[in-house]
């Protein structure tokens, strides 16, 4: 961490964030999506075929573009997993977490049944996280959203907005 910092003041850079942020990682007070990730797919690996793994990859591609929209980052991310994992998890609100299904199917054009499909992976990951000690209940994420868009459309209601 010492070397780090020494070289982030040598190029002109403020190593404060650096090392409040390595302390907090380290504590366990911050939970960088790196670390689940890097945990979730290695265990994922050992008994999921690899469609299922294309299609985590998938989902996290869409989740990385996600967060980088609702940041306003100002073009998306070339490597939309590389960004979400450079994320901390208690950084993104759970408002934020919830806003996901909406944004495939309305940003996405991604129907309710293929919206939920692509949360799924997000609730394994949150799942296996929290029951490894990685993170704590409760699991933010789920797929009541696309529930309810889905049961008004089929009724015949105008979708919201």
């Amino acid at each position: 961490m010492e070397d780090r910092a020494e070289r982030l003041e040598k190029a002109g850079k403020n190593p404060s964030g650096y090392v409040r942020q390595f302390r907090e990682i380290t504590l366990g007070e911050m939970t960088p999506f790196a670390l689940v990730l890097d945990r979730w797919m290695k265990d994922r690996e050992s008994y999921a075929s690899h469609s299922v793994i294309s299609l985590d990859r998938v989902t996290l591609n869409h989740f990385g573009r996600y967060l980088a929209d609702v940041q306003d980052a100002p073009k998306p991310p070339e490597d939309p997993i590389a960004f979400l994992r450079a994320q901390v998890i208690e950084d993104v609100p759970d408002m934020v977490l919830g806003g996901f299904a909406e944004w495939l199917m309305n940003k996405q054009s991604l129907s309710p049944k293929t919206a939920g499909n692509r949360i799924t992976p997000l609730k394994a990951m949150w799942i296996y996280a929290i029951q490894n000690h990685i993170l704590k209940g409760p699991q933010p994420v789920d797929g009541r959203y696309c529930r309810v868009e889905k049961e008004s459309r089929e009724e015949g209601a105008e979708p919201r907005a």
